[in-house]
């Protein structure tokens, strides 16, 4: 992929997961007052805590952009431009989709569809900006400045702590039963995140333990036309010599390695795995 195109998909796919962390905020979590922690659980925090104190509730986009300005100093102090450049173009991009969708629609219904569908929305959103190396600021680049002084901690577990902190002035602000589903939401869009870069392809890695390896290698090669990387093994207990086939396939290709392998040698073992991503040839493109 040259340099051109690989632009124009990160910006595509900023473009699209800062529309939709906005649309999960907009139309589910904030009318609902669910926040999920980091720079957005904040800003629904804030936005609730305005209206009562000042009678106006003040927008999920302006403070989004007044919370990551000194953020951005003082990560461009701290960490340099490289590494924030894409951020600060996707935390104004999503200020900006912010205000766009503000008053689309917003879904005041069941708790528990709010939590599912702000969630998947939210966790599209977020893995789609992060699998071009871009964030939208927030707890993340706070933790990452913070990791750059205190190495004592990883940026995860920093992450986790001011995450902590914005759910707890939730709990206080919205009770236990809004926190709990905010807890769930958190949850969901973490898997979310992680499918969204690690991908949807899921495959199945098989450890073929037998004799007659070189049997059934061939036969996987002329029927399934999948090809398998020899490995060598020693018995722990009878200190054997043993080769190991190791071979991935499509979830719907399993059922036939089983049965190829048991046709050769009812005696073999396997061990099968799954595996969340491949890149190669049969598989995704190396990018």
């Amino acid at each position: 992929m040259n340099k051109k195109n690989k632009l124009f998909k990160d910006i595509f796919f900023i473009a699209a997961g800062v529309l939709l962390m906005s649309l999960s905020l907009n139309i589910f979590f904030e009318p609902n007052n669910i926040d999920v922690g980091g720079a957005s659980g904040l800003a629904v925090v804030i936005k609730y805590s305005s209206e009562l104190i000042f009678g106006f509730g003040i927008p999920l986009w302006i403070t989004n952009i007044v919370l990551n300005v000194p953020l951005f100093i003082i990560s461009f102090k701290v960490l340099g431009i490289g590494f924030i450049k894409k951020t600060v173009f996707a935390t104004v991009m999503f200020s900006a989709a912010l205000m766009a969708t503000e008053n689309i629609y917003k879904f005041s219904g069941d708790i528990v569809l709010v939590c599912v569908f702000g969630s998947v929305l939210m966790g599209i959103g977020i893995g789609l900006i992060l699998s071009v190396g871009a964030t939208t600021g927030g707890s993340d680049l706070a933790a990452s400045v913070i990791y750059k002084k205190i190495k004592r901690f990883s940026i995860a577990k920093i992450m986790l702590f001011i995450d902590v902190i914005i759910i707890a002035a939730g709990l206080f602000l919205f009770g236990a039963e809004k926190t709990l589903y905010a807890v769930i939401s958190v949850y969901i869009i973490s898997k979310i995140v992680d499918a969204v870069i690690e991908g949807f392809s899921f495959a199945k890695a098989a450890y073929i333990i037998s004799d007659k390896w070189s049997e059934i290698s061939s036969c996987l090669s002329k029927e399934l036309e999948r090809g398998a990387t020899l490995l060598s093994g020693k018995g722990a207990y009878t200190l054997n010599e043993k080769n190991v086939l190791l071979c991935v396939v499509s979830k719907k290709e399993i059922a036939s390695l089983k049965e190829i392998v048991a046709n050769i040698d009812k005696k073999a073992f396997i061990i099968v795995s799954d595996i969340a991503e491949v890149l190669g040839e049969g598989f995704g493109e190396i990018s």
